[in-house]
């Protein structure tokens, strides 16, 4: 039976461990041209120190006006390949593979007045036009181009984020996508924007080189995101991290969305990855308030064969090793609307509770 130490290959690339740091926005690094610099190498050293099995680094834009906020790191350009290259050389060192969330904000574009989305959209105060079939093409280019960058940077492999109301999560949903052509209607025709970013990587990039998805568990319905997991698989995808879609995002509470059978134990998230994982040949990992005392669990249970910590692992460095023993972390405090951590960390209060020593001192 497998649980939390137990080891993992994707892909032929080892992880020492089932235990993963997903990918996360850091809005108080202050760059200003897109390029890594001293705070985030400081960062992906510090999340590397923790023994996690896998690190998701990101998310980085792949176009210059698709940025979800403005101090996002990019990759549009070779010219980003240098500084990019550091995060991996860093995680290497301590054997922990590292993945590159690629990302197009799309209605959520900070960096345009002129926001793109799969249809004509209204949402939340924002408004998007729909792409043309020739700038579709275009933008699912610069996510190929974009793993090719990240592959020569080092990378393990990239995970495509297709949740969170962003471009690619805008195709996905009933709620949302109304296009009339190949790219809306079906489960099918829903998927194929992400299914063809996946196929087009998959031909340029090396055998081993590891194509992930963020996929969302309530795009529209749980049964829509099993038959899109399926068609991902098939387009080349070898793992899929579980998360939110339009329905949760709209209003981000628990209840927006597809929730567990009574009994089951766990959060909707959770929930989410288990139907998946019974429907997919590739590893899932589960993800979203997933606790140190409950982690082991998941996959010992075969809920999923990974367990995703953000919060946790901000504010414990020590979760890792707490969570393989079923012990109690350093509680994070679910701030709302935002987490301060993303903000400014000295304004967390479960992060002011960590001995100076453990903290990330950037």
């Amino acid at each position: 039976m497998a649980n939390l130490s137990t080891p993992l290959t994707i892909k032929n690339t080892p992880l020492k461990n089932r235990v993963v740091f997903p990918a996360m926005l850091v809005c108080d690094f202050h760059i200003d041209d897109a390029k890594v610099n001293q705070e985030y190498i400081d960062h992906y050293n510090w999340l590397a120190d923790s023994g996690v099995g896998m690190i998701i680094a990101g998310a980085v834009t792949v176009r210059p006006d698709g940025m979800m906020a403005p101090m996002q790191l990019g990759i549009w350009s070779d010219d980003f390949i240098e500084g990019l290259a550091k995060i991996p050389e860093i995680t290497h060192k301590r054997d922990v593979p590292v993945l590159m969330l690629i990302n197009h904000a799309g209605l959520n574009s900070v960096s345009t007045d002129d926001p793109v989305a799969s249809s004509d959209i209204e949402l939340n105060g924002k408004k998007a036009r729909a792409l043309t079939k020739a700038e579709l093409k275009d933008i699912q280019q610069c996510y190929i181009d974009a793993a090719v960058r990240a592959e020569k940077a080092g990378f393990d492999g990239i995970q495509l984020q297709c949740s969170h109301i962003y471009l690619v999560d805008t195709f996905l949903s009933s709620l949302l996508n109304t296009r009339t052509d190949e790219y809306g209607g079906s489960v099918e025709n829903r998927v194929r924007f992400a299914t063809e970013i996946i196929a087009g990587i998959k031909e340029k990039v090396s055998p081993n080189f590891i194509l992930s998805c963020r996929l969302p568990y309530n795009a529209t319905s749980i049964e829509d995101a099993v038959e899109m997991a399926k068609l991902l698989e098939k387009a080349g995808c070898d793992f899929f991290d579980i998360s939110w879609g339009s329905i949760g995002m709209v209003n981000i509470t628990e209840d927006k969305g597809p929730q567990p059978p009574e009994g089951f134990g766990h959060g909707a998230l959770t929930y989410g990855a288990s139907r998946v994982k019974e429907a997919v040949s590739v590893p899932v990992s589960a993800v979203y308030r997933v606790t140190s005392t409950e982690a082991n669990s998941i996959i010992e249970d075969g809920l999923a064969d990974l367990v995703a910590s953000l919060r946790g692992l901000l504010v414990d460095p020590d979760w890792v090793e707490k969570a393989k023993k079923g012990k109690a972390s350093n509680k994070c405090y679910d701030c709302r609307p935002i987490c301060h951590w993303y903000r400014d960390r000295n304004k967390c209060p479960a992060w002011n509770k960590l001995d100076a020593s453990k903290r990330l001192n950037v």
